[in-house]
């Protein structure tokens, strides 16, 4: 998937170093876990266990949308990028705003929240300005368009409700009770990231795959769904309402992450590239521990979950499996394609007129190291919230341990993509007999171009 940069698109340069960003983030989340475990195990509302969730969540998984979401909106949404130079400030002000509320968090020093609270607050609105005046450009509305929308929506009250919490910390206009907290996560987690990435699922995968003749009418219809399950639960969890009213729409908001699953796999069965690659089998343990994410919520929302092991382990494993499974495996996968995308363009796309045997994706890192490295952190994962949940420290210090040998091997390929070291020099040796040279694959999406 290699798009030629063009007026108006951001340069990849840019999306890089959010992805650089990061992945310094999962390094440091992941060392985290390490270090803090016990912690972790004790609550998972103590200060160093909060600034593990930000690291995760503001640094890695957002860090890591936002980038990709500068470089692939006018593929995603057939529109331009409204303004190179705010999104610029925009990384500054949200990376300056994220180190700060996470030093705060990890020291307990809320009197300093406030003021990185809005800093992040002003870099998170300046994304939203260039994505909102990117999305007027759009000419079809496709499912694709309408989930990215509305996870926009989602992405604006979550950082108002998290900046209105910094200020009730550090001068206690009101109480952040635990279901308040549980709001501020389902709107990112669910809201945010769940909503964005599947509507980017909604475009990548047919475009990855070669589905043809998928409908968008269930898309479409199970927008509608997930928005109205996810506004009547934080609702809900904002009003402490009683429990039956939050799981009424908890159980409505996993049926839309449910029929996404079913409708995601609608799309497998559709493909024309029937050879699975690493990209889908990072989405298949991803949709793996979204099932697990699934039933987590819902006995967390009964009740059944916290009854058996304690409400503190049960929210920590809820967490991890939202954050450390689910979003993690699906942001390793995209990035898969992403970030040889970009560093294909940076390195490569200026030479592409000079002729010479075309630079696959694939080419760009070691699938052997890959493979390897997602087994690791599929099996650490496992294991990290089995010992969540049973509040076992050695166990936990075996899958966090397991996970830092997958976050290393993933981010050493990371790395030797964006050194260019796997790529094969263009003029370098030909082709096999047979294949074809293609200088730009997104423009023909055949099985022999490429994009694996």
């Amino acid at each position: 998937m290699n798009i030629p940069p063009r007026a108006g698109q951001a340069p990849p340069w840019l999306s890089l170093a959010f992805f650089v960003a990061a992945f310094l983030a999962l390094l440091a989340a992941q060392a985290v876990l390490i270090a803090e475990g016990e912690t972790l195990l004790r609550h998972y509302l103590l200060p160093r266990s909060v600034a593990l969730a930000h690291l995760a969540v503001l640094g890695w998984v957002t860090m890591a949308i936002i980038g990709a979401t500068y470089q692939l909106v006018s593929v995603l949404v057939q529109a331009r990028l409204w303004s190179v130079k705010l999104a610029m400030v925009q990384g500054v002000l949200f990376f300056a705003g994220w180190l700060g509320l996470v030093e705060s968090f990890w020291v307990g020093q809320f009197d300093s929240l406030p003021v990185h609270g809005a800093t992040a607050f002003a870099g998170i609105a300046l994304f939203l300005l260039v994505a909102g005046m990117t999305f007027r450009r759009i000419t079809e509305w496709n499912a694709s368009a309408r989930y990215m929308a509305a996870a926009l929506g989602a992405l604006a009250l979550t950082v108002s409700a998290g900046f209105l919490y910094t200020f009730a910390l550090d001068y206690g206009w009101f109480p952040v009770t635990t279901r308040r907290i549980a709001l501020h996560a389902h709107l990112g987690i669910a809201g945010w990231m769940g909503l964005m990435l599947m509507g980017v699922s909604y475009r990548l995968l047919p475009m990855f795959l070669l589905v043809r003749g998928h409908s968008e009418r269930l898309a479409r219809a199970n927008l509608w769904l997930l928005i109205s399950a996810l506004l009547a639960l934080v609702t809900a969890l904002a009003l402490d309402a009683p429990r039956p009213l939050i799981v009424a729409p908890a159980l409505a908001l996993a049926a839309g992450f449910a029929v996404w699953l079913i409708d995601a796999a609608r799309m497998f069965r559709l493909r024309l590239r029937r050879r699975l690659d690493l990209y889908a089998w990072h989405l298949f343990l991803g949709a793996g521990a979204l099932v697990l994410t699934i039933v987590a919520g819902l006995g967390m929302a009964t009740g059944l979950l916290t009854s058996l092991t304690g409400e503190p382990r049960a929210a920590a494993a809820y967490a991890y499996l939202a954050l450390g499974g689910w979003l993690t495996l699906m942001v390793m996968g995209h990035s898969y394609k992403i970030v040889p995308m970009l560093t294909w363009q940076l390195r490569h796309a200026p030479q592409g007129a000079a002729g010479g045997r075309t630079v696959l994706l694939h080419e760009m890192y070691g699938r052997r190291l890959a493979a390897a490295a997602l087994a690791l952190y599929a099996a650490g994962a496992a294991i990290t919230t089995s010992a969540l949940l049973a509040g076992s420290l050695p166990l936990l210090q075996t899958g966090v341990w397991l996970g830092m040998a997958g976050v290393l091997g993933y981010l050493a390929n990371m790395v030797w993509v964006m050194a260019g070291r796997h790529a094969a020099k263009p003029g370098g040796p030909p082709r096999r007999a047979g294949q074809r040279q293609n200088p730009n694959p997104q423009v023909t999406p055949a099985p022999r171009s490429g994009v694996r």
